[in-house]
Parts: structure tokens; sequence; C-alpha cells
């Protein structure tokens, strides 16, 4: 998430174009991409309207010189709900961590956490798990409901196993 931040400012790095000029020449593709350009602008409107934002379902159009996607789900949540809106996002998103770590010994589970590292990785660059994209968005979160329900399933049986062992 905190790429979001970094990465429009790095062409203020004093070694930016050189890394830059690297990876053009190794893979034909500059480092920057457009996304530094609508994430500043998005910064500059979130900061704005700060703790609560501007409102859930605002498009970064209807605030900001951007026509685009906001190219970030944590962008597009502080957009639209402030820093109390992405912090219960990220509080949500921390308790579904917490669920699976439960499970951790369960290989579904560890799969549905892979997937979940994954997701969460992705979000950084679009905006899928909330809207833009919403088929995809339904099997994120199926993926992240199986891995927590099998944790569940894990943690209920530890705790009747400890139960029964107590009587």
């Amino acid at each position: 998430m905190a790429f979001v931040f970094i990465y429009p400012r790095l062409i203020y790095w004093s070694d930016f174009y050189t890394i830059n000029n690297f990876v053009l020449e190794h893979t034909g593709k500059n480092l920057y991409s457009g996304r530094q350009i609508i994430w500043a602008d998005l910064i500059t409107v979130v900061k704005q309207n700060l703790w609560i934002g501007h409102g859930a379902g605002t498009l970064p159009s209807e605030v900001s010189n951007v026509r685009a996607s906001s190219h970030s789900f944590y962008l597009q949540i502080a957009l639209q709900t402030g820093i109390l809106g992405l912090s219960s996002v990220l509080l949500l998103l921390l308790s579904v961590w917490r669920i699976m770590w439960h499970g951790r010994y369960d290989n579904r589970v560890r799969l549905s956490a892979a997937f979940f590292i994954g997701i969460l990785y992705h979000q950084s660059f679009e905006v899928m798990l909330t809207q833009n994209n919403m088929a995809i968005a339904l099997f994120q979160w199926l993926i992240l409901a199986i891995g927590a329900s099998y944790s569940y399933r894990e943690q209920k049986k530890k705790y009747e196993v400890q139960t029964y062992q107590t009587k």
C-alpha cells in the first residue's frame, strides 16, 4: 500500500533515471506507466478531505482531472471514505488474516492465505475487490471466505477437543 504513495515521487530520487534507463534497455518498458500521474493527482484530492473522504461511490473523474480508474484499491477507498474508511477496510482484511492464521496448519487455508497475499498485492494496482470488475471480485472474496471457513472449522475442532478433555 505504501508503494502507492512512494511511486509518484520516485522521479525525485537521484538514481531514478539510471535505473529507468537500465529497465528500459532490458525490458523495453519504462518504470512509469502513467499511474504516477493518476496517483499523485488523487493523493492531492484525498488530502482535501482526509478523514472522511469524498463520499462512497465517488469516482476519480468527479473530483479530479483523472478520467480513468484510480488503479489502486487502497487509494480508491481513501478517496471515497478517507482515513477512517481505509482504516476500517484494513482492519477487516487484518481480521480475515487473523482468522486464517489460526488454521495455518491446514493446507487449504495455506493456499487461500497465499491467494490472499496475492490479492492484496494486486489491489495496489487495481480496484477489483469492491468495483471495476465484480465478476473477478466475487471469486476473490470466495477464495478468502473458503480459507476463513476452513480455518474456523479447524479452530472449532480444537476448541471441542479441549472442552472434551477438560470434562
